[in-house]
C-alpha cells in the first residue's frame, strides 16, 4: 500500500527543528544583525555592516569541521536554560577589529591570520563580546528572557566538546 510506505531517515542528519521555527530564527537574527551593526559602529567609530548569510540545521560535527583552525570560539551559557550556544569569530574579523580598538586603521597588514589570539587581545575583545551578547539578549527578549554569558573559550574547533558529534544544531552565519 503506497500510503503505508516507509520514509528513509538519515540518522547522521536529523531534522529536529521545524521549518517555521527556522524562519522565525531567521527573522530574529536579521533584526539582531541590524542592531549589532549600529552598536558596533558606535563602539568602533566606523561604519559597520552586518548581514545574515544563512540559518541552517546541521550536525555539531559538520559545524565544527567547517571552522578554520585556529579561530576564536566561545561557549555561551544561556540562563535560565541548560543548553549552550557557540559564538565563532573568524580571525580575519577579529584582528582588524583589535587593530581598530588600539587606534589603527583596521586594514589588515597581511591576509594570513594563522596565529592564536593572546591574552591581551582576548581582554580587548571582551568589550565586543559584551556588545554582541547584549544585542543578542535584546533580540531574543521578544521570544523569551535569556541571558547569555561566556563560559569557555577555545582556539581549536575540535577541542570544544559541548555536544555529541551527531547532535543537531542551528548554525547562524553572519558577515561583518
Amino acid at each position: 500500500d503506497p500510503a503505508k510506505r516507509a520514509i528513509t531517515y538519515d540518522f547522521r542528519r536529523p531534522d529536529r527543528i521545524a521549518k517555521d521555527q527556522l524562519r522565525a530564527i531567521h527573522m530574529l537574527h536579521e533584526n539582531f544583525g541590524r542592531t549589532l551593526a549600529s552598536s558596533l559602529s558606535a563602539y568602533l567609530r566606523a561604519y559597520v555592516i552586518v548581514n545574515l548569510v544563512s540559518v541552517e540545521q546541521l550536525s555539531f560535527m559538520e559545524f565544527s569541521q567547517c571552522l578554520p583552525s585556529p579561530t576564536i570560539i566561545t561557549a555561551l551559557g544561556m540562563k535560565p536554560y541548560d543548553g549552550n550556544a557557540v559564538l565563532e569569530m573568524n580571525p580575519s574579523l577579529v584582528f582588524p577589529v583589535i587593530e581598530m580598538l588600539l587606534g589603527g586603521s583596521g586594514k589588515p597588514t597581511s591576509t594570513k591570520f594563522d596565529r592564536e589570539i593572546t591574552e591581551i587581545e582576548q581582554s580587548i575583545l571582551d568589550g565586543i563580546y559584551r556588545i554582541i551578547l547584549n544585542d543578542l539578549k535584546e533580540a531574543w527578549s521578544g521570544v523569551t528572557h535569556i541571558s547569555f554569558n561566556v563560559e569557555a573559550r577555545e582556539t581549536e574547533p575540535q577541542m570544544l566538546q559541548i555536544l555529541a558529534p551527531n547532535e543537531a544544531v542551528v548554525a547562524i552565519s553572519m558577515e561583518v
